[in-house]
């Protein structure tokens, strides 16, 4: 038992070791967030103008994650771009996808706050995960009055099972489903979807 015991305790230490072992050094990490296709599309004909995100993180504003699971981190893992310009792309690209009118001088404006956005390793006896979370406020407003019409926070997440060691690819790989997540549930939202249909049944613009 002992033994065994041991055996499992070495193989912990080693993963740990791989998983701290390359945080000494930056990584940038090219992400290319793909937007789903959504069968559902919408049909409204409000046209909507997205304005860039603001990241509220108080972090450098490419950080995707910081390496190994100190604290105190050693080194960081970076985005290719800012986080805000790639979450307002994929805003854009989600509506569009969803038959959205996009353009920039539209009667609504969403923008919002992007409160979180992260990656960390979770560690286990005989491999680790690397979950990844992000947060969003989101907020519709009238663009000739600026009054705010909805405003919600989302939240997205996704694990990733199996981790021998800590890696580029595995970091790209949760930050966009990540993102992926959290844009599924702005598609997914009843209240946005609810706003702006009585935005448009409201008085003639």
């Amino acid at each position: 038992m002992t033994g065994a015991i041991m055996k499992r305790s070495l193989l912990f230490l080693v993963i740990f070791s791989s998983l701290v072992g390359c945080g000494f050094k930056n990584s940038v990490v090219k992400l290319n967030y793909v937007p789903n296709e959504y069968p559902n599309k919408v049909s409204f004909k409000t046209p909507l103008e997205v304005t860039k995100f603001n990241d509220v993180r108080g972090k450098d504003p490419k950080n995707i994650a910081n390496k190994g699971v100190d604290v105190q981190a050693r080194a960081q893992y970076f985005a290719d771009d800012e986080i805000a310009n790639i979450v307002t792309k994929a805003v854009k690209d989600t509506l569009l996808n969803l038959n959205y009118i996009i353009n920039t001088n539209g009667d609504l404006r969403l923008t919002g706050d992007i409160l979180k956005f992260d990656s960390i390793p979770l560690m286990g006896f005989w491999s680790g995960q690397i979950e990844g979370t992000i947060q969003v406020s989101f907020k519709l407003s009238d663009t000739k009055t600026n009054k705010l019409v909805w405003t919600e926070v989302l939240a997205g997440n996704y694990r990733k099972s199996s981790i021998q060691f800590d890696a580029d690819a595995h970091r790209k790989e949760v930050a966009e489903k990540t993102i992926s997540d959290v844009m599924n549930k702005l598609a997914e939202s009843e209240t946005f979807k609810t706003s702006i249909m009585g935005f448009a049944n409201s008085e003639p613009r």
